[in-house]
């Protein structure tokens, strides 16, 4: 399926399968998509901003220049994924979420998200990351090394 253009804004997803969809110029805003499954699906200049996308499933997908800002992913599966250009998860909750495998070669802000236990194996950044902010508390970081409690802004 095909999505150009669409806005869904106060919509219910929850559950919803959206696997090998394509959106373009779209946006998904204060809406409940929790454990929706958008498992390889390809995002080009869409927002999802403001959404529950609790354990949602987003394995697999191509991405370019899209934004999750306010969104809460928490428990979400954003691993192995493809970024292309920008890509944002500005005030978000991220926590216990993976983004094993993932390459990030454009630049990225998880600036003031709360990412604590995330999953960060094997992960690339390739260009600039905006950590500012950014709870990182018992994150499994790049290395495998987990993020001390109080680490913000920097795994320490």
């Amino acid at each position: 399926t095909e999505w150009n253009s669409i806005k869904l804004d106060g919509d219910e997803l929850i559950v919803a399968n959206f696997t090998e969809s394509r959106w373009f110029n779209s946006r998904i805003t204060n809406s409940d998509a929790r454990l929706s499954i958008f498992k390889r699906v390809y995002l080009k200049s869409t927002k999802i901003e403001s959404t529950c996308l609790f354990g949602v499933n987003l394995a697999a997908s191509e991405m370019e220049n899209v934004s999750f800002n306010g969104s809460n992913g928490e428990e979400g599966n954003f691993s192995g994924m493809a970024i292309m250009g920008r890509f944002e998860f500005k005030n978000a909750k991220l926590g216990r979420s993976k983004f094993s495998g993932t390459v990030f070669p454009g630049p990225v802000s998880f600036n003031s998200s709360d990412l604590r236990k995330a999953n960060f194996k094997n992960v690339k950044f390739e260009n600039s990351v905006d950590w500012t902010g950014a709870k990182l508390g018992g994150a499994i970081w790049i290395d495998r090394k987990i993020c001390k409690d109080d680490s913000v802004g920097t795994c320490r």
